[in-house]
């Protein structure tokens, strides 16, 4: 099982989201400080959130660099729909087939571990 999450650098309605203090730790922290020990990958383009991340001791948290593709995407007026998918699919694109991908968001800052493995094993029992 692989978690694939995603952490902007800026946030376009709540400004610095990914980052407010809760509670005494960045909002990205809390879901992936509760992750830690499984296999998580972070697409970001967030200089901020690579500086934050060193000074935590999260040890199975890879962080992969935003391509550019997708910043364009983004940034582009033209363009009304999210890149998120299309990163999903580009992060899929080296996993085994038969993998299981957990989609998680930072801005669910209290999600369990065990909830997430319950849904799993909902899934591969029905």
């Amino acid at each position: 099982m692989k978690f694939f999450t995603i952490i902007k650098e800026r946030s376009e309605r709540i400004p610095d989201k990914n980052f407010t203090d809760i509670n005494g730790h960045p909002l990205w922290w809390h879901l992936l400080s509760e992750l830690d020990g499984l296999d998580v990958t972070v697409n970001t383009d967030s200089k901020k959130f690579i500086n934050q991340l060193h000074s935590y001791e999260l040890k199975t948290i890879s962080v992969f660099k935003r391509l550019q593709k997708h910043n364009d995407w983004e940034n582009n007026k033209n363009i009304d729909t999210s890149p998120v998918e299309d990163m999903l699919f580009d992060f899929c694109e080296t996993l085994d087939r038969s993998e299981i991908v957990i989609l998680t968001h930072v801005t669910s800052p209290f999600l369990k571990k065990e909830t997430i493995f319950d849904a799993v094993n909902m899934l591969n029992n029905n």
